[in-house]
């Protein structure tokens, strides 16, 4: 990613007018942006530069898909809501053995979880809350980017101009929702 902001000209100064086109964030604050640069010149870490930038925003989370167990998919839901600002408020989360349900714009979403130990089903977790988004019409979705680890890293966006800016940034997409379990499974 690093070498392909260099060879294309991307900057912390560029990258944000992307991200702002694609409503992951709203604007580009300045002492950020000065901030970002000094940090690019040191070290070039260009995921760092838009993790930093999705963040100011709440958009951007990082979590050890391995837990405690029992395995809380309330805390999880209740702390991914948080990526959703004002569009993604959900009530009434509860957990029942294999059973995980919330309610989002007066409708009941249910989904099941498989036991899979200490580690989250996040192949359950986040098409379960994606759905009740698609449902009501809205563009946003939860997405994951690529970690490499088993730490499972989130944005909240609308789908498809996030995946088009993350692909003019060379920003890893992950669309295994098993990958981090499966990193971190020596």
């Amino acid at each position: 990613m690093r070498v392909l902001w260099l060879a294309e000209g991307i900057t912390p100064r560029k990258a944000p007018e992307q991200l702002v086109r694609a409503g992951a964030i709203l604007t580009s604050p300045e002492a950020l942006l000065l901030q970002l640069e000094e940090s690019w010149h040191a070290e070039r870490d260009s995921a760092a530069v838009v993790f930093s930038l999705l963040s100011s925003f709440n958009r951007f989370t990082c979590f050890d898909c391995e837990t405690s167990i029992p395995v809380n998919y309330v805390s999880l839901i209740e702390d991914l809501m948080k990526l959703g600002g004002d569009v993604f408020q959900v009530e009434a989360v509860s957990q029942n053995n294999d059973q995980v349900q919330f309610v989002y714009r007066d409708r009941v979403y249910c989904f099941t979880v498989r036991d899979l130990g200490d580690w989250y089903d996040v192949e359950a977790v986040i098409p379960g809350l994606n759905r009740a988004l698609a449902d009501t019409g809205r563009q946003e979705r939860f997405l994951l980017l690529y970690s490499g680890g088993q730490f499972c890293s989130l944005t909240f966006a609308s789908e498809l101009a996030f995946q088009e800016v993350a692909c003019e940034l060379h920003l890893p997409l992950e669309s295994n929702y098993r990958a981090a379990m499966s990193q971190g499974v020596a």
